[in-house]
């Protein structure tokens, strides 16, 4: 969990410009010993800060959904919150700061 909630902020990081707009969408599937999940995400960026939009179903068919914002505060530095519903109602809410290397292919 820790690897993906990194791997959220990481994708919402380098994807947020700071004035125009951008959205996409990503479908993955995931194979493990425990079984297949399948993932859909959605998310757009807009001055300056991120929202993504997921959903992942598992072998069994619970499903999970996910939400998440990155707002970038100043060059580098920025805030973020998720949210995650599993298959049985249980929420897991998570927030904080994030900083990163500005570099030449990141719009910062």
């Amino acid at each position: 969990m820790r690897t993906l909630i990194a791997a959220t902020i990481a994708g919402l990081t380098l994807a947020g410009g700071a004035g125009e707009a951008s959205a996409w969408t990503r479908d993955s599937t995931i194979t493990t010993p425990r079984g297949t999940y399948e993932r859909s995400v959605t998310g757009f960026c807009t001055n300056g800060s991120c929202t993504r939009f997921g959903t992942t179903v598992g072998p069994y068919g619970g499903t999970t959904h996910h939400t998440g914002t990155l707002t970038r505060i100043a060059p580098g530095f920025g805030t973020f919150s998720g949210t995650t519903v599993g298959p049985f109602g249980r929420t897991i809410t998570r927030s904080g700061t994030v900083t990163w290397t500005p570099g030449p292919f990141r719009r910062d």
